[in-house]
This record gives C-alpha cells, structure tokens and sequence, in this order.
C-alpha cells in the first residue's frame, strides 16, 4: 500500500527531529578534571539512545499532525468462480406460501423468503464470485451492481424484503441484469439465475432484444421456478397448441430454449426443492476468474500519536532519572 498525507506542508517541522541530533539537553555538571573519570561507554550508548528517541518522537508527531494515511488500492485476484446476476421476482404472489396461502399468521415461510434465505446460503458458499443482483415486479431495480464484497451482497438480499406489486415484468428485469455484463471484462462464467415464481408475455422486439443480450454477452441461463401449489407449471405443455401463449410460464420457458445459449430450468415446489435447484447451480459455477478487490485505506495518525507519546513518556522517565548533582 501506499502512505500519503493530508497536508503535506507540516512535514516541514520534520527538520525538528535534527535538534535532539544536535543539542544534547542534558544538565552540565561542572567538574575539575574529566580525565579522573574513567570511560563509561554504557553512558555513551543511553546518551545516543536519548537523543534518537526525542529525534523519533518528534518525527512521529510531526507524522500524526500530517496526517498520515494508508491509500486504498486495487489488487487483481485469481480464484475460482463466475459473473453471477441473481434477478429476484419481488410481486406480491411471493409473499405467499407455496400453498398458495398467505403467509402471516399460518407458520409456513414464505417463497420469497425462503428464496432469500438460501440466496444468502448460496453467496456465503461462494467466496470467490462477482455477484449482482436486480429485484423486479412491476419495474426492475438494480439493487447491487457487479461486487466481491460478500457484506454488500448480503446486504442487497437483505434489501429485497421489502413487498412488491402485483405484476411481473420479467423482460425489463432481464434486459436490466444483462446491461451490467455490458462494461464488465469476461474472465470466467457467466450465470443469469432468474427466480420466480409467475411470469409473464414478452413481446417480440423484447423478445429479440434479450436474445441479442445473452448470446453477445455469453451469458448461460438458469431460472428456478417456484410452483404454487395447483398452478401450471414450467414444464406442463397445453393439450391444445393454440392456447400455450396462454400460460406464461410455459411459454417463456419454450422461449428461453431458443436464446442460443445454454440454459437450465428447475420448478420447485417447497423450499427443500428451492434448496436443492440452488445447490446444483454450484456445480455448474466453477471456472477460473479474475477480478479486482478493493483494499481500503487506513488512518494511521492514531499511531503516529501512540508512537510518538510512548517516547515523550520514555523521555519523561529518563529526565527523572537524572543525576542533579554529582555525589561526594
């Protein structure tokens, strides 16, 4: 890391430190003839020690006064992962059980707390990824952009308890996690993990749109579905053809399948399903990957003043300690 100060101008009373270089301080004794006394190089060795003390302290005082600081940096790691977007489904049919049931005062989780538990279980597990997130109902949000942070990431989980609105604009929600891609160097895999539990029609201009996204971006898709009990499932085809764009689930799942890159769906049913789709993601996120942490800087005035107290005291002890007069 690199050392900075905040007014560099105060340095100048560094050249202070040379005083105690040059002025001994020491009360004179006067005595009729040095040569009596013998050599006393113990003497002279605490003399010198004195001196480098004083110099040191006013040194690290002049430091503390500066400002002294540690400059934050960028440090590219190595390790083994991928590009993770979690888009979260945030309406309101989320906030019910997979019953289909309110959840407050039945004793069941919730589908969208359940997703966010073991959301946070999965990130914990993945010390290594670059994580984003975006929550979407009516409109989508961007609740966190590409971060290594593992707090920021569990913050943003946090954040998404917060209720949504009735719809679920699934194609904005796609079209804002695949943007973040945009800037974003590719070093390793790319994972879209869309979890929800409805969906909705695109329409055909979106519809190209995201295909463009996802195959320029490289970017493998992975929706988890959270089935409501009695509700259409993703992979319940129509007995009638013309009525699939009826179901949307169904549909958008027949859409994914021909955005040309690879793409994995899951329906769950409870939370145990839920845990078990989101434990297979983890099999399919190990690539090598780079990506820059953020050392942050450190004030180091504080020990700059420790520093430079514990001196002063050392020099308070030594002055009491000194010989007033000579004895005899």
């Amino acid at each position: 890391m690199n050392l900075s100060v905040d007014s560099p101008y105060l340095l100048s009373l560094a050249l202070l430190a040379l005083l105690p270089l040059w002025l001994h301080g020491h009360r004179r004794l006067s005595y009729p003839w040095l040569s009596v006394i013998p050599p006393d190089p113990i003497s002279t060795v605490i003399g010198i020690g004195i001196r480098i003390m004083a110099a040191l302290g006013i040194l690290a005082l002049t430091l503390g006064i500066a400002g002294l600081h540690l400059e934050g940096e960028t440090i590219e790691r190595i390790g083994q992962g991928t590009q993770i977007v979690l888009v979260l489904d945030k309406s309101s049919s989320m906030d019910q059980t997979f019953a289909g049931r309110s959840a407050t005062g039945s004793g069941q989780e919730s589908k969208g707390r359940a997703a966010r538990r073991l959301l946070a279980a999965f990130v914990s597990r993945r010390p290594t990824d670059l994580f984003s997130m975006v929550v979407f109902s009516t409109a989508p949000i961007l609740v966190l952009p590409f971060n290594h942070s593992a707090e920021a990431i569990q913050a943003a989980i946090r954040a998404a308890e917060s209720p949504g609105l009735a719809f679920t604009n699934v194609g904005r929600a796609l079209g804002l996690a695949l943007d973040g891609f945009k800037d974003l160097p590719q070093t390793g895999g790319r994972i879209l993990l869309l979890v929800s539990d409805g969906a909705a029609r695109i329409d055909d201009r979106t519809q190209q749109h995201l295909r463009t996204l996802f195959q320029q971006h490289r970017v493998n898709l992975l929706w988890i579905f959270l089935r409501t009990e009695g509700g259409p499932g993703i992979f319940d085809e129509p007995k009638d053809h013309l009525e699939v764009d009826t179901v949307p689930e169904y549909a958008l799942h027949r859409y994914f399948q021909t955005l040309g890159v690879p793409y994995h769906a899951y329906q769950a049913e409870s939370a145990e399903a839920l845990d078990r789709a989101i434990r297979d993601v983890v099999l399919l996120a190990n690539q090598p990957i780079r990506y820059q942490e953020q050392i942050p800087g450190g004030d180091l005035s504080g020990l700059c003043y420790a520093v430079a107290s514990t001196l002063i005291l050392g020099l308070v002890a030594v002055t009491c300690c000194e010989v007033r007069r000579w004895p005899g």
